[in-house]
């Protein structure tokens, strides 16, 4: 019989949670009670547990599968009758999510890793009842229970086998390994045309690369393209170095070769890029062609779309959707609020312009999906990653869209400028045909906490369609400082005109934004103080 014991504990001044969970060192995880506690924690957030499921998971690594054994323990106490587990501890977040809505579970836990330069970091993700990401609310209410607890309820078991898919019964409890890459590539099976991407790629000898920098997109990849596609081995690759993933303008830190593949993909944990040969695919863009080809995947061919992206995005989607009569959202940029949105009533896909992209049978990020989606609109149109994104230009425009980023500004001249920008009369900034005709701040209501967000930015519209974006982010690593992200956009219908670069096409923009007095006064501020980091 199995013992439940009652562990004396104290709260962790570390317990400090992120807006989207808790990142620390390796080390600190690894403190007596520091996991146990915030699992104690959660678990009473989520409210009566008698006869409940919960999905528990990670990247299956081996310090996270220790891990998990804490989870799996803490969990077992609180009066669940199910505990799901992925084998190897493997579950990505878009699996756990949709493994969560699937068995009605009650919440999830999510423990992934990645190294930084001197040590390892761990993630703690929590997941709701229907498979979405913790709320702000939820978030605030663990930090505040994790500074009073006092003692946690843990059952005394074994460590659980979880190298192999398995059932244990404990009494009034289930413990449930299951095997999560095979039920993945189950379910993308019935969202897409397998068949079709298997007849076109293998006689054409399509070579694909898929960079994965997180073990479970490479553990899913591996089974899902190279076991059941038969596409080559080594298609699908583990990659060690830090990723640095351009998605607004369609870059990578990767070497490409004299002979690059047809088509690269890179997944990390939550974004994905897509490449061709000689260009890559923005993330505006590509939610754009997904969007415009859902008439030819199995899963949504008939359906009613409707789309939600964030307002950095640029409004490619939006032209689409106008063509097609599928209703567009914007949304804010936050997963957590992208990840609300699919839950809403037609919601189908969801994305940002940072490679973040979602649809409506998980509530969460999946590039992997994404990048399935792609081949199959590849194999039904026999044509390359460059035709299909010049062909979707040539029939909805190309929208141009770069982003000018000032890194670790001083707040006491930050909020300034914002107070400035709140305050314009936009009417006496016409210039020519630069003409701002709307303004609004960025907002978003939160149905959840039945409250406005605040975004932290300002969009501007002018007369020929182009869009100017603030963004203002204070840093998390700092009370003092903060960083502001210039987003410009402008629309090209013209085909004759759509071969420039994001840069070149906007430069006339951008100098018009640079010569506003208010912008001026921003940069004459700056120079004032030491110097800033300015990006793109």
């Amino acid at each position: 019989m199995t013992e439940l014991r009652i562990i004396a504990t104290k709260p962790f001044s570390e317990h400090r949670h992120l807006p989207r969970g808790l990142r620390q060192s390796l080390s600190i995880f690894q403190q007596p009670h520091y996991l146990a506690n915030l699992v104690q924690c959660f678990l009473g957030i989520l409210g009566d547990r008698t006869g409940q499921t919960l999905v528990i998971g990670g990247d299956g690594q081996m310090m996270t599968q220790e891990l998990l054994q804490i989870v799996l323990k803490i969990a077992a106490a609180s009066g669940l009758s199910r505990i799901i587990i992925g084998s190897q501890g493997v579950l990505s977040p878009s699996i756990l999510s949709y493994l969560i809505g699937h068995y009605q579970a009650i919440g999830g836990i999510l423990l992934s890793s990645r190294q930084l330069e001197n040590e390892r970091e761990i993630q703690l993700d929590y997941y709701e009842k229907n498979g979405r990401i913790a709320s702000s609310h939820i978030l605030e209410a663990l930090q505040e229970r994790s500074q009073i607890i006092q003692n946690y309820q843990l059952l005394d078991i074994p460590d659980l086998n979880f190298n192999r898919a398995m059932v244990v019964s404990l009494e009034n409890l289930t413990l449930e390994v299951i095997n999560s890459a095979a039920i993945y590539s189950k379910l993308l099976a019935s969202l897409f045309d397998l068949d079709a991407i298997q007849d076109y790629l293998l006689p054409q000898n399509y070579r694909i690369a898929v960079k994965c920098f997180d073990p479970v997109n490479y553990a899913y990849g591996q089974l899902l393209l190279e076991k059941n596609l038969g596409l080559p081995i080594g298609t699908v690759s583990f990659e060690t170095f830090p990723p640095l993933l351009d998605t607004l303008e369609a870059r990578i830190n990767l070497p490409r070769g004299n002979h690059p593949p047809s088509l690269t993909a890179v997944l990390t944990q939550h974004r994905y890029g897509i490449f061709g040969k000689e260009r890559g695919v923005t993330a505006s863009d590509s939610l754009a062609i997904l969007v415009a080809h859902t008439a030819l995947i199995p899963a949504y061919r008939g359906q009613e779309i409707t789309v939600a992206r964030s307002p950095f995005a640029s409004v490619a989607v939006d032209h689409v959707c106008a063509r097609l009569a599928f209703p567009c959202y914007e949304s804010s940029d936050q997963w957590e609020f992208l990840s609300e949105s699919l839950e809403s009533p037609g919601i189908t896909l969801a994305g940002n312009e940072q490679g973040e992209l979602g649809a409506n049978f998980s509530r969460e990020r999946d590039g992997l999906w994404a990048l399935l989606f792609w081949l199959n609109i590849i194999a039904l149109r026999q044509q390359s990653v460059e035709t299909i994104l010049q062909s979707h230009w040539l029939k909805y425009g190309r929208n141009y869209h770069l982003c000018q980023t000032y890194r670790d500004i001083d707040l006491e001249i930050l909020y300034p400028f914002w107070e400035s920008l709140q305050n314009q009369d936009f009417r006496e900034q016409a210039n020519g045909h630069h003409e701002i005709v709307y303004s609004y701040p960025l907002k978003y209501y939160d149905q959840r906490q039945f409250q406005t967000i605040e975004q932290g930015g300002y969009c501007l519209g002018l007369t020929d369609g182009s869009r100017i974006i603030f963004k203002f982010e204070q840093d998390l690593n700092s009370q003092n400082t903060g960083n502001l992200q210039i987003y410009l956009e402008s629309y090209e219908p013209n085909a004759l005109a759509q071969s420039l670069t994001a840069r070149s096409a906007l430069a006339p923009l951008l100098a018009w934004v640079e010569s506003l007095s208010w912008v001026q006064n921003l940069n004459k501020a700056l120079l004032n103080t030491a110097p800033i980091r300015k990006t793109r």
